[in-house]
């Protein structure tokens, strides 16, 4: 099959079937109707708009949301465009169980039908005078409906599939990758799929991507405004605004990485990963010494949940290397309704009570050096590279107790930091191990921790 073929038969299959039109068209209207009735009772200054990929004609067979967008007067405080906002998401999901969602402010989503509709407050303002990122949504949306065209959309298609594929689709914080509109953005600029490939083996940071030339090709400017971001794709409806801010470095060097490998071995595995058997008994016999911190909770919202695991474990990870712990890998998992999960792989968790501390040369500095470490009582010489050494002993050298250390201190974020103390349990080994028997979430936790995310080299090695 050639690569075009390969395209277009993927093309046919990710495109929305009439049934599927049918059906969110009916489930659209229904909840608009809905969610006017509910902002009616509630206020007269308002307006209701579809966003997202089904207002932009880009969605996916089978993947694809309903984003209803409520523009609310710009002259309601925060605390009241919060409380309405929810009140009217509330009235509109009256007999379902919606569930909160966090953008810059709360907002509600339910399932139904087997469908996300999501019922999103946002303030009724000219451009550039946000008072939310959100409330750039509606000039995004008429951005790409005017200049989207129609081949285009199906290409915008292709990209997200292979991006859903290779892992790198979606803009949330667990996974920190490319949003349908950055997706969207991308076509319109090389506008096809492949071409965006090929320009990909080409990127080199900082690439710079300016579709509607606010700049008037100023790049020096626009590396010192969004300096130090490898890819800046400047937002047409916002010229201060990178849209390309939210991809990690891992994965747009994912996304490069599967860009090179499809364009040398086109196959359907980029857009339908095949499933992976992960035997974690016997990753467990391979892998370095794995410490498992766990600690329970109520549900809690993802997006405010998951950044404080973030920077949890980068404090931990700070420290661990900090006391002399060779760090591989750390995970993090959660199901944001009772338990969260970080798992850090060392190369070992236990040091040598003793490790060499190596300081200057002769005449540089020597003497404070000697006086300090002779003053603790350590040993000193010149070695046989002609620098001072010092024999020193570690006050840590277990991994697991530095974790417990670190977790009465004050490093863990206040948002959860009483919820940890409270529950927090640390495994290593055995532990592990045990825990594994009778929890069925660590076992699926520990299987995406082994799993080698990057399947495309191993299948095409």
């Amino acid at each position: 099959m050639s690569l075009n073929q390969l395209l277009q038969e993927i093309m046919e299959e990710i495109t929305p079937k009439p049934e599927e039109r049918v059906k969110l068209e009916r489930l659209y209207q229904a909840y608009m109707d809905r969610a006017r009735r509910a902002a009616e009772e509630l206020t007269s200054d308002f307006k209701i708009f579809l966003g997202g990929s089904l207002a932009k004609d880009t969605a996916l067979s089978e993947d694809t949301d309903i984003d209803l967008f409520v523009l609310l007067s710009p002259d309601l405080s925060k605390k009241e465009f919060r409380r309405l906002g929810l009140e009217i998401g509330e009235r509109t999901f009256l007999g379902h169980k919606p569930i909160e969602r966090y953008a810059d402010h709360p907002y509600l989503e339910a399932t139904v039908d087997g469908v996300k509709i999501s019922v999103v407050p946002t303030y009724r303002v000219e451009p550039m005078i946000w008072k939310s990122p959100v409330d750039r949504t509606f000039y995004h949306v008429q951005y790409i409906k005017e200049r989207l065209r129609e081949e285009q959309k199906r290409e915008v298609r292709l990209l997200k599939k292979f991006m859903k594929g290779v892992g790198t689709y979606g803009a949330e914080v667990r996974v920190k990758g490319f949003s349908g509109y950055l997706c969207e953005l991308l076509i319109l600029h090389h506008r096809t799929f492949l071409n965006l490939l090929q320009a990909v083996q080409c990127w080199s940071p900082p690439v710079i991507i300016d579709i509607e030339d606010q700049y008037r090709g100023d790049v020096e400017t626009i590396q010192e405004i969004f300096k130090g971001q490898p890819l800046v794709v400047i937002d047409p409806v916002d010229k201060g605004r990178n849209v390309a801010a939210s991809p990690s470095a891992k994965s747009l060097a994912s996304f490069i990485s599967a860009s090179w490998w499809f364009l040398r071995r086109p196959s359907r595995i980029f857009f339908y990963p095949p499933p992976t058997q992960v035997d974690v008994d016997e990753e467990l016999s391979k892998a370095g010494d794995l410490i498992l911190l766990t600690f329970r909770h109520g549900w809690m919202v993802e997006d405010t949940l998951y950044p404080q695991l973030e920077r949890m474990t980068k404090k931990i990870g700070v420290k661990l290397k900090e006391n002399g712990f060779r760090l591989l890998r750390a995970g993090i998992y959660s199901d944001f309704m009772s338990a969260s999960y970080i798992i850090f792989e060392l190369e070992s968790k236990t040091l040598p009570k003793r490790f060499l501390h190596m300081g200057p040369p002769p005449f540089k500095a020597e003497e404070a050096f000697v006086k300090k470490n002779l003053n603790r009582g350590f040993s000193v010489w010149i070695s046989e590279e002609g620098r001072w050494v010092s024999s020193r002993d570690r006050e840590i050298v277990d991994a697991r107790k530095l974790v417990e250390e670190i977790v009465k201190g004050v490093m863990i974020p206040k948002g959860i930091r009483n919820q940890v103390r409270e529950t927090v349990r640390i495994l290593a080994d055995e532990q592990i191990k045990k825990d594994l028997g009778v929890n069925p979430r660590l076992r699926e936790y520990l299987e995406d921790f082994f799993l080698t995310k990057e399947f495309w080299v191993l299948v095409n090695h």
